[in-house]
């Protein structure tokens, strides 16, 4: 069984929401994969994630860094798992083979029409299967409340 959380962005960037919750997987000790919609994407978070936490570091690694297998979390433009990822991220996209890993997060804009019509037809595809999945919306003070 695959545990799949999509998170309803309503404020500030994916970058932003991504760093948090990959700042949690880290400390929890999950090995993760990070797959992004694009280089630029791909790159900004790589950006993000040097100076989010303030008090600490969250080591990741891209496809420009030497050692993959050896980052706790990897961010990449396609669907490779050099790291063996227990946890897939899916950042600005949904395309991804969820049922490769123990958990994935999907985090989407909400204030996309778009995104909010794809992140609804996937979570139907998938609460047809053998997977639990749950429904997260942001909150005014950033955090995350299940809907």
């Amino acid at each position: 069984m695959t545990i799949i959380n999509f998170y309803h962005l309503t404020s500030g960037s994916h970058e932003k929401a991504a760093c948090q919750l990959l700042e949690k997987c880290y400390k929890s000790d999950y090995k993760t994969i990070v797959k992004v919609s694009n280089e630029e994407v791909q790159e900004s978070l790589n950006k993000t994630l040097w100076t989010f936490a303030q008090k600490s570091f969250i080591p990741h690694g891209s496809a420009n860094d030497a050692k993959p297998e050896m980052q706790p979390i990897y961010i990449t433009t396609t669907s490779e798992n050099p790291n063996n990822a227990s946890v897939l991220m899916l950042v600005g996209t949904m395309d991804g083979i969820y049922d490769d890993f123990e958990r994935v997060f999907v985090i989407f804009d909400g204030r996309d029409d778009g995104a909010m019509a794809q992140a609804k037809g996937v979570m139907e595809k998938l609460q047809t299967s053998k997977n639990q999945v749950s429904y997260f919306q942001q909150t005014k003070d950033g955090s995350w409340a299940k809907v």
